[in-house]
């Protein structure tokens, strides 16, 4: 656990003064801007403007995942490998230093892009559709769903490459919109990039009591059972996999 504890510290020294941070702070800051703009002028029903940017801030996070673990690894690469090299019978412990450490970015950005957004968002007329605690709760869910979509990139980088990284987080991010169709009904748990935009969307419908709550809450315990499963797969897999990596 310590060793951990200082592969997570030793990897927040090391985004603290590259482009990997800034694109955690920038890009949710530019999202949040254009979307502001675009629904200061829109005829769009409030609660929809809301609900159609979280869905957008889920779906397009599988890209971003994918850039933000290339450019990591790529660091990585360009240094050797050293974390790894240096820990022979213990290199799944840097692989998950290097996890936490791009997760606890991630919730700086979900953090900014969702709690920026209601704040400002409540200044607009009829903003105030939801409350600051639903956008807490969105940003959570979104940044929690992205822990296997993550570890799943950390690998692809790791043994294919930046470009596999970034190819697959852009077919992800294409997937997770799909599956907010009716093309996702009854496979959507089974695809990892596309759980931020359907447990957003639980959420929301959950904060506005659209449908029975009992009923909802009963609909999504075996999804969430599945998506938990598949977490722990994706997880058990990675890890084991960096084990035994020889680079």
């Amino acid at each position: 656990m310590r060793s951990c504890v200082r592969l997570f510290c030793g990897e927040m020294r090391k985004y603290a003064h590259t482009s990997i941070l800034w694109v955690h702070l920038i890009l949710p800051l530019v999202g949040m801007a254009v979307f502001l703009l675009y629904y200061s002028f829109s005829a769009w029903e409030s609660g929809a403007k809301a609900q159609a940017y979280l869905e957008v801030l889920a779906c397009i996070w599988p890209f971003l995942a994918g850039l933000i673990c290339g450019m990591a690894v790529e660091m990585e690469r360009n240094s050797g490998f050293q974390n790894f090299l240096l820990l022979p019978g213990r290199r799944w412990q840097a692989l998950l230093g290097k996890w936490l450490c791009l997760m606890a970015l991630g919730l700086i950005a979900a953090l900014i892009a969702a709690l920026g957004f209601g704040a400002l968002f409540h200044l607009l007329p009829g903003g105030n559709v939801f409350s600051m605690k639903v956008y807490l709760l969105e940003a959570a869910v979104i940044w929690i769903c992205q822990a296997p979509v993550y570890m799943l990139h950390l690998f692809l980088a790791a043994q294919f490459g930046r470009g596999a990284s970034i190819g697959v987080g852009v077919g992800g991010a294409i997937l997770a919109f799909l599956m907010l169709t009716g093309m996702g009904e009854g496979i959507w748990m089974y695809l990892p990039w596309s759980f931020g935009g359907r447990w957003c969307d639980f959420m929301l419908v959950y904060s506005l009591g659209a449908v029975d709550r009992a009923v909802l809450t009963g609909n999504a315990w075996p999804a969430l059972v599945v998506c938990g499963g598949l977490t722990a797969l994706i997880f058990g897999a990675s890890l084991l996999w960096m084990g035994r990596k020889n680079f």
